[in-house]
C-alpha cells in the first residue's frame, strides 16, 4: 500500500510540472509583501490613523502593481493592532530572493534604546517594540529589497501646539511603469526611515505629513514624462525636503532620519541581438506601436500551441527589442502580441527568418525589409536606425527629435541606462528623415548631432565625430 501511495505521489508531481511551467512571470516578477499596522483605536486620533492607514494600504498595493510584482499583505488595526500579532507576523514572514518586504507603522511611539529609529507603541498594551528589531527580524527571510517606515513621534512624550496646516500637493498622473520598476524590482538592499529625529514629535493633519509627503513624491517622480534621475536617495531626500517644509511653522519642526544600506540596482538583462539567416527562423521584434507589450507568443504554422511568452517577466518598452530564439525548421510562423490593456493581435505566416520583425502601430507584424520597400513609396522611409555606444563611457539619457522641432522630447532610455559597446534601437515613424540626435553621458558631458539622415543609415556611433 505504501509503494502504491508512492507511485500516486509521483504521478501527481509528473503531471503537476507542466502546470508550473505554464506561469514563469510570477515566479521571476516577485511578490510585494506588504505588514501594515495601524493604531486606529485611538479616539483622539482616529481620522488621521486611519485616512493613514488607508493611503498605505491603497499606495502600496498601486506601487506593486505598476512595478509588476503580485501583492500580498498583512493589515493590523483596530482590536488586531496587537503586540503579539505583529510581533508573530515579523517573525513567521516566508520570502523569496526576488521579493520585496515593505513593513510601515502609523501609531504612537517613543525613543529607542538601541537606535536612532523609536519603537512601535501598543498604546492599550502598554508594550514596546524596537522598530531596529522589526527591521533585523525581516532581514533574515533575504528579500532582495526591504523597507521598514515608521510614521510616529520618536520622543514619548505628547507636545502642546496645535498641528500645522499643510497642502497636499496629490495630482493625477500618469503613470510611468519602467520607473517603478527601477525603484521595486531593479533595487536591492535594506531601506529603514522614521518620521522624526529623536526626541522629536511627528505631525498629522488628516493623514500623516511624512507618509503623505512619502507617497505624493515617489509618484511624482515615477509619473510619466518626468526626467529626472529616480532612485531611492532621490525619493526619501526630496521626502525629508517636503517634510520639512510642511513643518517648519510647527512647534518643534520635523525631519525624518534615513538609512538606506547596500542600495544597488541591476540592469534590466539585455539580450544579444540575433543575426538574420535565410535557414535560422531566430529573429528579433521591435516594439513601433507606440505602446507597451506585455506578452510575445510564437508558434509554428498548424500549431495550435501558443506556448510560453517570450517576455517571461519583462515588459517590451515602445522603440525596445526582444530577442526570439526558435528552433531551426520552418521560416513561417504566428506570431501573437498582447499589450497593455489586454487587448491581442494575431499575425499569421510571418517569415521570421529574415531576423528583425517590426510591430506596427496598426497591429501588422512584418520584415524590416518589408518596411524599408514600404517606405520608398509614398508612405515615405523608414528613419529607425541603431545607437551604438562605442564612446568607453555610460551614456545616461538619449534624445532624438525632427530637425524641424525645437524640444528634444522624452529620454529614450527612461529608467535605463547605456552602457558602452551595447546597442539602443531608436524607432521611428516612417516619414521625414532628418533629425537631431542627444547624447549625456555619466560624468555630465553631452554631444549632438543635428539634420542627420537617418534614412541613410542603419546605426549611428557615439560619440559623435564632427
Amino acid at each position: 500500500m505504501m509503494i502504491q501511495a508512492i507511485l500516486r505521489g509521483l504521478a501527481l508531481l509528473v503531471l503537476a510540472f507542466p502546470l508550473l511551467s505554464v506561469f514563469p512571470r510570477c515566479v521571476m516578477a516577485g511578490q510585494f509583501i506588504a505588514i501594515i499596522a495601524a493604531d486606529t483605536s485611538d479616539p483622539a486620533r482616529t481620522n488621521d490613523r486611519t485616512g493613514t492607514y488607508n493611503l498605505l494600504k491603497t499606495s502600496s498595493a498601486e506601487f506593486a502593481q505598476y512595478a509588476g510584482l503580485s501583492y500580498r499583505e498583512l493589515a493590523f488595526a483596530g482590536s488586531q493592532f496587537q503586540y503579539n500579532q505583529v510581533v508573530n507576523a515579523v517573525r513567521s514572514i516566508t520570502c523569496n530572493q526576488d521579493d520585496v518586504v515593505f513593513f510601515a507603522f502609523e501609531g504612537h511611539g517613543a525613543r529607542a534604546s538601541d537606535s536612532d529609529f523609536g519603537v512601535v507603541h501598543f498604546r492599550s498594551e502598554n508594550r514596546n517594540l524596537s522598530l531596529q528589531w522589526i527591521a533585523n527580524t525581516l532581514a533574515q527571510c533575504r528579500p532582495r529589497l526591504l523597507i521598514v517606515l515608521s510614521g510616529s513621534c520618536n520622543d514619548g512624550n505628547a507636545i502642546a501646539g496645535s498641528t500645522p496646516e499643510f497642502n497636499s500637493n496629490s495630482t493625477s498622473t500618469s503613470v510611468d511603469r519602467a520607473r517603478y520598476r527601477r525603484l521595486f524590482t531593479e533595487a536591492s538592499g535594506t531601506i529603514l526611515v522614521t518620521a522624526a529625529e529623536p526626541g522629536k514629535p511627528s505631525w498629522s493633519r488628516g493623514t500623516n505629513i511624512f507618509f503623505q509627503s512619502y507617497v505624493e513624491t515617489l509618484t511624482a517622480l515615477a509619473s510619466n514624462g518626468n526626467t529626472q534621475p529616480i532612485d531611492w536617495s532621490t525619493v526619501f531626500s526630496r521626502t525629508a525636503s517636503e517634510v520639512g517644509a510642511r513643518t517648519a511653522r510647527a512647534p518643534v519642526p520635523q525631519q525624518p532620519v534615513v538609512r538606506l544600506t547596500n542600495i544597488t540596482y541591476r540592469q534590466p538583462s539585455a539580450s544579444a541581438a540575433i543575426v538574420p539567416s535565410s535557414t535560422n527562423p531566430s529573429f528579433n521584434i521591435t516594439n513601433n506601436t507606440g505602446r507597451e507589450i506585455y506578452n510575445v507568443y510564437v508558434r509554428p504554422v498548424g500549431s495550435s500551441d501558443w506556448g510560453t511568452d517570450r517576455l517571461g517577466s519583462q515588459i517590451l518598452q515602445n522603440g525596445s527589442y526582444l530577442p526570439v530564439r526558435m528552433q531551426n525548421g520552418s521560416c513561417l510562423s504566428e506570431l501573437k502580441i498582447v499589450y497593455e490593456d489586454g487587448s491581442s493581435n494575431v499575425n499569421q505566416r510571418v517569415n521570421t527568418c529574415v531576423g528583425n520583425i517590426v510591430a506596427s502601430p496598426l497591429g501588422a507584424a512584418h520584415s524590416a525589409a518589408q518596411t524599408t520597400s514600404a517606405a520608398n513609396t509614398s508612405a515615405g522611409r523608414n528613419p529607425s536606425f541603431r545607437l551604438s555606444n562605442q564612446s568607453g563611457r555610460q551614456i545616461d539619457r538619449v534624445y532624438v527629435s525632427p530637425a524641424a522641432s525645437s524640444e528634444w522630447g522624452v529620454d529614450r532610455l527612461g529608467s535605463d541606462v547605456l552602457p558602452t559597446g551595447r546597442q539602443l534601437p531608436i524607432a521611428l515613424p516612417s516619414g521625414d528623415c532628418l533629425y537631431d540626435i542627444r547624447v549625456e553621458y555619466q560624468n555630465g558631458n553631452a554631444e549632438e548631432r543635428r539634420n542627420l539622415n537617418t534614412c541613410d543609415l542603419v546605426t549611428v556611433t557615439a560619440p559623435f565625430y564632427r
